[in-house]
């Protein structure tokens, strides 16, 4: 039985605009998510929101977030005064959102790059060098180690291909992206001392939450042209602009420091060797 089927938590949650009636039901609510998350296989039972792994934690706040957003039918509709009806609607919620995270799992991994011109190309138009994958190559990994070298510009615009194909919320990477190239830096090399890393993801939160994912990223695009002093194509950012297409762009940004940091770390870890062998292969 979880939590939300308890008559207290139903208590908490008609009082849920005063302070600690407020706090038992969000920490009741993590609590059920994180049983859900278990017998999903997505966590241990040591694991806590803290120490969740980038997808658990990102299933975790959708469904807090689908949660809260019915709030108001659950504190209306005397259909939910029974505890049964509660928990199963829960169960509904992590369910949709589980689903919604396994057809993401089950697409096909978007290739790294995207159309640029070959300066080695020919003159009449003929066939270019691109930084399109070979259809032939299924592995990211396979593709980098087929390309050709890359100039400074263009491995900036891969770099950020790299990242905009990981697979995780658009409102982190968004914020990721933010952080990395408009925030803190004005360059691909990162040397920041904590405070300044503190104040780029301060900064990062005022400047991007309240926006919805599709201005946030169109935002972001922009800033990390001025940063760099050139205009970003859209193409480079293609995967991650696919994403915010439809529902997913109207969803507004509300990223905690702490979540920014977090989810931040997790995307450089995945992306660590791709970037180190694309770096690996910059020419003078």
């Amino acid at each position: 039985m979880l939590h939300v089927s308890e008559d207290t938590f139903y208590a908490d949650l008609l009082q849920f605009d005063q302070p600690m009636p407020q706090l038992r039901v969000m920490q009741a609510l993590e609590q059920d998510i994180l049983v859900l998350l278990r017998s999903a296989r997505m966590a241990s039972a040591g694991d806590s929101a803290d120490t969740l792994g980038a997808d658990a934690g990102d299933l975790l706040l959708a469904v807090e977030m689908d949660f809260y957003k019915y709030l108001p039918v659950y504190t209306s509709d005397p259909s939910y005064q029974d505890g049964d009806h509660r928990e199963a609607s829960l169960r509904h919620l992590f369910k949709c959102r589980r689903m919604d995270h396994l057809r993401r799992q089950t697409r096909q991994q978007q290739y790294i790059g995207y159309h640029l011109e070959d300066p080695l190309g020919d003159e009449d138009g003929g066939t270019r060098g691109s930084l399109l994958a070979d259809p032939a190559l299924s592995d990211p990994a396979d593709l980098l180690e087929h390309r050709q070298p890359l100039t400074q510009e263009d491995l900036v615009w891969q770099v950020l291909a790299c990242y905009c194909a990981v697979n995780t919320a658009p409102q982190n990477l968004i914020a990721f992206l933010y952080k990395t190239f408009c925030s803190s830096h004005s360059s691909t090399t990162v040397r920041e001392d904590k405070t300044s890393r503190s104040g780029a993801v301060k900064k990062t939160a005022a400047d991007l939450n309240g926006r919805t994912c599709a201005d946030a990223l169109e935002y972001t695009r922009q800033c990390i042209g001025a940063a760099l002093n050139k205009d970003v194509p859209r193409e480079c950012m293609a995967a991650l602009y696919r994403r915010v297409e439809g529902p997913l762009g109207d969803e507004i940004l509300d990223l905690t420091p702490r979540a920014i940091t977090e989810r931040g770390s997790w995307i450089a870890g995945r992306t660590q060797a791709d970037i180190e062998r694309l770096t690996g292969r910059t020419k003078k």
